[in-house]
């Protein structure tokens, strides 16, 4: 004998009369009242039940539209499988135990300001739309995916002041579109892996006071890592940061493990100093530069510079600590000669500050190679110098009469190549006495000649000093 079926198959509630199933797992449009006011019932039932542990809401159909707001959960509260249509809002809501949206599906925007979550989950979550969990306080652990599972949220994602009370994990996960992160606190240890930004991202203003990681991020668009402030030592792994700004973020304590960096002149830079330049490009004249704030612009990128060349030292790699040397140097180059116009600052940066000359011959100390160029260049010069101002033989067994050697500038494209060549070769000799500091030199200089052989101590001095700089630099990476 056939009966009517009175209980849903999927959770033995009343049927939703007449249809097969409870109002909560029945796929018909309904009324976003009287799903409200059911929903509100079964809460309160559960509320108040003291053998009911859990308010399971697995695989229910929510309406589009539904509000959600100002309630109180005091049990574990599952929405695994659930269906949310357009715009949800748990703005204000309490859950006191935790809370499952695992395998969960929110066709339209869900908004959770001010919302109080424990230990919730989203693996396998699909947010199709926009989904706001500002000022959201996220007690115990969080878990956004995990290791096994993608979770995607299709639309505008934000964290704005959201607080992570312990541990919290972003992992395989995809934000289709800007993704904020904008003054969260993550009170507990952090993991973000395997997370891909397809459109513009920021953690500006973020906190950590325990441990974080930030492992496989890959991103379209600027990622702004700016502002962050670790607490505790802090891992960046296998990141490109070309795109990522890193102002006025703590760098010291973070660990960079097969990282990717922007090359600018040959050597790793940070995105901060190419976006000055791409900035400034199109704006030529002075007042469209000056307006950019150059100058300060330039002072940020040489702080991060410098707290990334501390960094790099700190954990031994000493190549990168080079260059980030370099970067916070280049910095104090470009401060110099922000005022003037083109020409001018030209000068400025490359031949009439100590920067720019100690950038020209050592590559601040970084080059053994180019000091070397100068080395050469200043030892072949200096002997033309001594050819042109005057210097004589001294007597020997071979050479009864002092032969004087004075050349003007005329006879070095008159004179015999033979000649030339030779007394050049006695010339090069005589630097090289003066540039080794060798004092019993079998030649007597002129008044001028001296002259020019006390400049050339001083430079190859100098030059030397830098070279066993950049050599000890060298054997140090």
């Amino acid at each position: 004998m056939n009966t009517r079926r009175t209980k849903c198959s999927l959770c033995e509630r009343e049927i939703w009369y007449p249809h097969a199933q409870c109002i909560f797992h029945s796929g018909v449009s309904k009324s976003v009242e009287e799903f409200t006011d059911a929903f509100l019932e079964e809460l309160e039932r559960v509320n108040r039940s003291d053998t009911i542990k859990k308010f399971s809401c697995r695989s229910f159909i929510f309406p589009d539209n539904l509000q959600l707001e100002n309630l109180f959960f005091s049990k574990d509260t599952s929405f695994d499988n659930a269906s949310f249509g357009q715009n949800v809002s748990f703005s204000k809501t309490k859950f006191v135990g935790e809370t499952s949206f695992r395998n969960t599906r929110f066709l339209g925007k869900i908004s959770c300001n001010r919302t109080h979550f424990v230990g919730p989950s989203f693996w396998y979550g699909r947010f199709e739309d926009d989904a706001f969990f500002d000022n959201v306080y996220f007690e115990n652990g969080s878990y956004f995916g995990n290791s096994r599972d993608n979770t995607y949220f299709g639309g505008r994602t934000s964290f704005r002041d959201a607080r992570f009370a312990r541990k919290i994990a972003f992992e395989n996960i995809r934000f289709a579109q800007v993704t904020d992160f904008l003054r969260a606190d993550f009170l507990g240890s952090a993991r973000f892996n395997s997370v891909e930004f397809s459109q513009e991202a920021s953690l500006h203003l973020t906190h950590f006071l325990e441990e974080a990681s930030f492992l496989n991020i890959t991103h379209k668009k600027t990622l702004y890592l700016s502002s962050m402030f670790f607490e505790k030592p802090a891992r960046f792994h296998n990141i490109d940061f070309n795109n990522v700004l890193l102002k006025k973020s703590n760098l010291e304590e973070v660990e960079f493990l097969s990282c990717t960096w922007p090359i600018i002149q040959n050597r790793k830079a940070v995105f901060d100093e190419a976006e000055i330049y791409d900035k400034v490009k199109p704006n030529r004249n002075l007042e469209a530069e000056t307006t950019l704030g150059l100058e300060a612009k330039f002072v940020e990128v040489g702080h991060i510079y410098k707290r990334l060349q501390m960094n790099f030292e700190k954990y031994k790699s000493y190549a990168e600590a080079g260059d980030f040397y370099v970067g916070t140097m280049e910095m104090r180059r470009k401060i110099i000669a922000c005022k003037g116009n083109m020409l001018w600052r030209w000068l400025r940066q490359n031949l009439l500050s100590l920067e720019g000359w100690y950038r020209n011959i050592s590559k601040y100390g970084q080059s053994y190679f180019r000091t070397l160029i100068w080395m050469s260049l200043i030892f072949t010069l200096f002997a033309i110098f001594y050819l042109l101002t005057g210097f004589r033989n001294e007597p020997n067994e071979q050479q009864m009469h002092p032969t004087i050697i004075n050349y003007e500038i005329s006879e070095l494209f008159r004179k015999d190549i033979r000649t030339l060549s030779a007394d050049y070769t006695e010339a090069l000799v005589i630097s090289m006495f003066v540039f080794t500091f060798q004092r019993n030199m079998p030649y007597k200089l002129s008044i001028e000649s001296q002259i020019i052989s006390v400049l050339e101590a001083t430079l190859s001095a100098s030059l030397l000093a830098l070279f066993l700089l950049a050599i000890r630099r060298k054997f140090k990476r």
